[in-house]
C-alpha cells in the first residue's frame, strides 16, 4: 500500500525530459521531501475512515475543515521565478483540511489542500515587431502540506493554537498581452509554472459551538526558491467539524 502510494506521488511529481541538465543536489533533496510529505499525507488520508468509525470513546478524533479567506504578498516582486508582469495584488485562498487528534494530547496534526490566486499588476512590454503590449493576468499557488498543531483552551469553547507544518507548491502563472488599442493578442509563451517545496506557520482562534468550531487564523508561507522565495500570508476565517 505504502509503496503503491509513494508511486503515484512520484507521478504527480515534474520529470525531466532528456537532453536536460540534470538536477542539482538541493533539486533532489526538495524532490525526495516532496515526496515524504505528499506520501503522509495519503497515509494519513486512509486512517480517517476507519478512525472516523470509532465511537466517541475512541483515542483518535477526526475533523474536517473548509477555509475562506484574502491572502497578500510579502514580496510582490518576487514569485520563486515565476513571470509576474508589474508585480502582484492582494488576492483570496481557499482551504480544504482533514485532521486527527488524540483525546489526551495538546498536539493534533493535519492535512491540507489549498488553492490561492492572485491579480498582476500591468507592464508594460515589447511585443512582435517591436511593438509595444501591455502584459496582465493572474498567478496562482497550489500546494499540499502536512502540519502539527499545537492547542491551548482559554475558556470552555475558545482555544488558541499555534500550526506549522511542510509541503509541496506549484506556482504557476497566466501572462496576456494586450496591445495598445485594446485588443487581445495572447502571450506567445505557455502558462510559466514551478513546483518547490516549502514552509508554513501561523497562529489561530478557535470557538465551539456545538460540533461546529468557527475560526480565524493567519499563516506565514514560505516557498523555497533559492533568491526568489514566494512570501505570502493568508489570513483566514472557516469552519471545521
Amino acid at each position: 500500500m505504502i509503496s503503491e502510494t509513494i508511486e503515484r506521488t512520484r507521478a504527480m511529481l515534474p520529470i525531466r525530459r532528456s537532453g536536460e541538465i540534470r538536477g542539482s543536489a538541493s533539486e533532489k533533496y526538495v524532490r525526495f521531501l516532496s515526496v515524504a510529505v505528499l506520501s503522509l499525507g495519503f497515509a494519513l488520508l486512509s486512517v480517517v475512515p476507519s478512525v472516523q468509525a470509532q465511537d466517541s470513546d475512541a483515542e483518535w478524533i477526526t475533523d474536517f475543515g473548509l477555509v475562506v479567506g484574502g491572502a497578500s504578498f510579502l514580496q510582490s516582486d518576487e514569485f520563486g521565478g515565476v513571470d509576474v508582469a508589474g508585480g502582484l495584488d492582494p488576492g483570496f485562498a481557499i482551504t480544504g483540511s482533514v485532521g486527527i487528534k488524540p483525546t489526551t494530547s495538546p498536539l493534533s496534526y493535519r492535512v491540507e489542500v489549498q488553492y490561492a490566486r492572485f491579480g498582476l499588476n500591468d507592464e508594460g512590454r515589447s511585443g512582435a515587431g517591436g511593438a509595444p503590449v501591455t502584459a496582465n493576468g493572474n498567478a496562482n499557488v497550489l500546494s499540499g502540506t502536512g502540519n502539527v498543531l499545537l492547542g491551548a483552551s482559554l475558556t470552555s469553547r475558545l482555544q488558541s493554537y499555534l500550526i506549522a507544518g511542510a509541503g509541496v507548491y506549484r506556482l504557476f502563472s497566466n501572462v496576456r498581452y494586450t496591445a495598445s488599442n485594446g485588443r487581445s493578442i495572447g502571450n506567445p509563451a505557455p502558462a510559466d509554472g514551478k513546483t518547490r517545496f516549502g514552509l508554513n506557520a501561523g497562529a489561530g482562534l478557535e470557538v465551539a459551538v456545538g460540533p461546529v468550531r468557527s475560526f480565524v487564523e493567519a499563516r506565514f508561507h514560505s516557498v523555497l526558491s533559492g533568491t526568489e522565495d514566494a512570501n505570502f500570508v493568508p489570513v483566514s476565517v472557516g469552519v471545521r467539524f
